[in-house]
């Protein structure tokens, strides 16, 4: 009768030592699959340094409002008048474009985004023209270090009561871009022999660094 006591009480520990041994971890591990289910995230906040990213797979967005993006970049407004032939004090005909701002930031480049001028006088002119040149002409005819623009003046507008040409006048929006260090001058072109003096003025923007 011992006996057999002593194995029904060997086989309840062994049974119980299996059952517990066979219980996994409910605690998640490093390779424990997690699945995000049209879960929305609000996301806010500033990045700042470089950012790179890479999405693989096809990106459905949905905006709600109206999104504002703002592209950082560092630009000082830019005005120049430049006068030919016979010009008042600071309104030269030529000018070199500098290498620091007033406010002593570096230049990176000048961009000239509008043009306009006007010329009175007995004369015609066909075109008003600046030119531009960073040193001696690295290569001849290439436009490396050079460059000239033109610009047609519109038809004579005649002055009736003098018999005489009397205003031209021209306006472009450009897109035009100096290193420091050019020289840009001003010059037009004579259709019709007279007294001319010709007002360029100059608007655009300095690409500091």
């Amino acid at each position: 009768m011992k006996s057999c006591i002593c194995l029904i009480t060997v086989a309840a520990i062994s049974f119980a030592s299996s059952s517990f041994a066979q219980v996994p971890d409910p605690r998640p591990g490093p390779s424990t699959p997690v699945t995000v289910v049209n879960t929305p995230l609000p996301v806010t906040g500033t990045i700042s340094g470089t950012v790179d990213a890479t999405v693989t797979g096809n990106v459905n967005a949905t905006i709600v409002g109206t999104p504002q993006v703002k592209i950082a970049t560092d630009q000082v407004p830019f005005t120049k008048q430049l006068c030919l032939p016979n010009c008042s004090a600071g309104s030269p005909r030529s000018f070199t474009v500098p290498g620091s701002t007033a406010g002593g930031q570096t230049v990176k480049e000048l961009v000239i985004d509008f043009v306009s001028f006007r010329c009175t006088g007995t004369g015609r002119i066909g075109d008003v023209e600046l030119l531009a040149e960073n040193g001696a002409k690295a290569v001849a005819d290439t436009g490396d270090n050079f460059s000239t623009n033109y610009f047609p003046a519109a038809v004579d507008q005649y002055d009736s009561a003098l018999g005489q040409n009397g205003l031209q006048a021209g306006a472009q929006h450009t897109s035009i871009t100096y290193v420091p260090g050019t020289t840009v001058d001003m010059i037009y072109s004579i259709m019709q022999a007279g007294e001319n003096v010709c007002r360029v003025q100059l608007n655009g923007h300095f690409v500091t660094q």
